[in-house]
This record gives C-alpha cells, structure tokens and sequence, in this order.
C-alpha cells in the first residue's frame, strides 16, 4: 500500500539542476521547444500548439491542489542560472481506478522533455534519478514505469543507464502522428533501485 501523496509543493535537486513546480510564468520557456519538431518527434501528437501549453501549465497547477496528490510535473531548471531546460513529470495512478491499464503497468509513470541545446549533457539521466529517488523515497512507491518509442534510442540509453528493465515491446501500439509505432515499457522496483542508485 502507497502512502498517498499530498504535497503542497515540491523541489527536487541534482548536482546541476533544480526541478521545481511550473508555474504559469514558464509558458513562454516551455513553448519554445515544445514547438520544436525534433523535441516533440516521438510524440503521439507532435509540436504542442499555444494552447496545449497553457492547457499543460494549468494541469500542472491543478495537481498541486489537487488531494492526494496524484500529479507532479516540474520545470527542468539549471541551478546556477535558473534557466527553464526541460520538464518532467510523475504521474501516480489511482489505486481505485479500474479502467486505467496503467495501475496495472505500475504505480507511477515518469517522463522527461528537454531543448534540443540540452541534449547530450547527461540531464536526462539526473532528472530521470531524481524522479526515481522521489517515487520510492517520498512517494514510497514500489514500483515505478517509463515507456518510449522503440526507435528512441537516446531515450532508451537513459532508462536502460538509470537501471530500468525493458520488460515489454508493445508492436504498432502508439500513434504517433499520424503512424503507428511501437514502444518499449521499463520498469523498476524499489529493492532494484537502491542497488542503481549505489552504482
């Protein structure tokens, strides 16, 4: 049994970033790579319009009111310049909800989105750790789930270097505008994370 969420506001650290609560001021930021095609290439449904932002900003101040909390989605900020780079989210399924396959999948999806200038620094790997030691240490998940597109290579190098374990190819089960793709789901429970997290 988890312990249910109810955090009024949550920031998480690594070496070189801060994951911070969005708040509406990020629009902007998180705009100008969400319009970026090769950001959003994997998708389902491609560059995010002006109004998908604001829909994504006011869903993301909903979760921090909402009781428990069940949704949690942080800007990727640098911490010596306070730069929005990305964001992120960790979405915990409702242990009563009997039509979401997720509960199913695991308790806790994660996800990270970052600017094309971030890639390729290693930031996917820190947020995608810091996302994990929330889960299981303040959310006291057991376990948590992550998916990606299969020919997401860099993705896969990420959830795979966090050590999470491919444990489903899911053929032609996402469409992604347009076309159906397939996806790999990781997985990884809490006693394989704090042997990941010594590595």
């Amino acid at each position: 049994m988890i312990t249910e969420p109810t955090f009024d506001s949550v920031r998480l650290t690594t070496p070189r970033l801060v994951l911070r609560e969005i708040e509406e001021s990020d629009t902007g930021s998180l705009r100008s790579y969400w319009s970026d095609p090769e950001v959003t290439r994997y998708m389902p449904n491609g560059v995010v319009s002006e109004k998908g932002i604001r829909d994504l900003v006011q869903r993301a101040l909903a979760g921090r009111g909402s009781k428990p909390r069940r949704y949690f989605r942080f800007a990727v900020t640098l911490k010596e310049s306070g730069a929005l780079v990305g964001d992120c989210v960790c979405r915990v399924t409702d242990p009563e909800s009997r039509e979401d396959l997720a509960r199913i999948i695991g308790q806790a999806y994660i996800g990270y989105f970052l600017s094309k200038a971030s890639w390729g620094k290693g930031y996917a790997t820190e947020v995608g750790r810091a996302l994990l030691s929330f889960g299981f240490e303040q959310l006291k998940l057991l376990r948590i789930w992550a998916w990606c597109d299969t020919e997401n290579s860099a993705s896969v190098r990420v959830l795979e270097k966090l050590g999470l374990r491919r444990e489903a190819h899911f053929r032609k089960s996402v469409m992604v505008q347009g076309n159906w793709h397939d996806c790999f789901v990781y997985g990884i429970l809490r006693d394989e994370w704090d042997v990941a997290a010594e590595v």
